[in-house]
Formats: structure tokens, sequence, C-alpha cells
């Protein structure tokens, strides 16, 4: 998956504080240096969260926030559907149909400007209104 910035840097100093240097380049590992286990995962992001003081989450928790805050700042669910490695665009459409749905008033303020309207009329009545809305 794409990281931003600030998640790759928390990755990488979490990897130095592991201990020394992993020969398969391992960000996470137990502690005898192995791959972890789903187990091992789960059981680290638990106490990761209890350290925080954050309800516990599961990996895939941390999946579908990641999915869901990139619909919600306006990615293309193409873009969203690679990243997360489905096998299918309508894969991602049906898992994520319920986040945020923009209400038809914002769809109305956007066909305005894309129309050229700038006062936000839609010539029958204003966008957001229950008319416009009902269309």
């Amino acid at each position: 998956m794409p990281l931003p910035e600030v998640a790759y840097a928390a990755l990488l100093a979490h990897r130095e504080q592991s201990g020394p240097a992993d020969p398969d380049d391992l960000v996470w590992r137990t502690a005898t240096g192995k791959v972890p286990g789903a187990r091992n995962l789960a059981r680290d992001l638990a106490a990761l969260c209890r350290a925080a003081r954050i309800e516990p989450r599961s990996p895939h928790d941390l999946r579908d926030s990641y999915a869901t805050l990139l619909l919600e700042a306006g990615f293309d669910l193409r873009v969203i559907s690679a990243a997360l490695g489905h096998r299918s665009i309508q894969v991602t459409a049906t898992r994520y149909a319920h986040v945020r749905p923009q209400p038809l008033g914002e769809a109305a303020r956007k066909l305005d400007t894309a129309f050229g309207s700038t006062d936000g009329s839609t010539g029958r009545g204003k966008a957001g209104s229950s008319a416009s809305q009902s269309a």
C-alpha cells in the first residue's frame, strides 16, 4: 500500500528501535527476529492501542480505515481498489458503498460549478433546497 511520508517515517523509526538490522529488512518482527504471524501482529497492535489509550483495533480495521480515509479525501475508486489489491473495482465499490455518501445538494452545487453558475442557483431554486434534492 502506498504510504504517506509521516507513516513511512514512523515505520522506519520503529524498525530502528527494534534492535539490530534485519537481513530480511522487516519492519515488524518477533522477539526472535522471525516474520510475525497474524496472532503476533494482532497482539502487538492491541498492546499499542492500550498504550495509546484507544479502543483496540485489528490489522484489518487499519486497512478499512485507510480505504475510508482515501474515499473521504476524494480519491478515485480505481486508485483505492488498486492500492488495496482488490481483484476488481466492484469489490471496492461494494465493500465501501456506505462511506459518507454525498448529499444530493452537494451534487447540485458541483453541477452549478461545472455549468458556470456563480451564485449557487440551479435555475429552479437554491442548490441544497428540497426541490434540488428531490430532482
